[in-house]
C-alpha cells in the first residue's frame, strides 16, 4: 500500500521556525562554525554568562529542556498520526 502523506496541521512549523532562526541571522553561516556556538546569538541581557560556571549551568539545564521538549513534540506527532485528529483536536472525540 503506498504511504499516506503526513496530517497538514501546522506542526511543520515547531520544526522550521527554529531551524530559521538559527540560519537566517548569521547569514547563511554553518551553524557549528569555529566563531559561534549553536544558539548563541550574542542576547545575554541578564548577564548569565558572567562566569563561567554558571554559564556551564545554564547551559545543561536549557539542553535538559530541550531534550524533554523534543520529546514532547515527537509524542504530539505520534499521537497525531496515530488519532488523525490533529496535534489539538485529538481530545474532542
Amino acid at each position: 500500500a503506498p504511504l499516506e502523506p503526513p496530517p497538514t496541521d501546522p506542526l511543520w512549523q515547531f520544526v522550521f521556525a527554529p531551524g530559521l532562526v538559527e540560519f537566517i541571522p548569521y547569514g547563511g553561516k554553518p551553524l557549528l562554525s569555529d566563531d559561534r556556538a549553536p544558539g548563541d546569538f550574542g542576547f545575554d541581557p541578564l548577564a548569565f554568562s558572567a562566569s563561567e560556571e554558571k554559564l556551564k549551568l545554564y547551559q545543561m539545564k536549557e539542553l535538559k529542556h530541550c531534550r524533554l521538549a523534543m520529546i514532547a513534540i515527537a509524542g504530539m506527532y505520534a499521537q497525531s498520526v496515530e488519532t488523525g485528529a490533529g496535534v489539538f483536536g485529538a481530545g474532542t472525540a
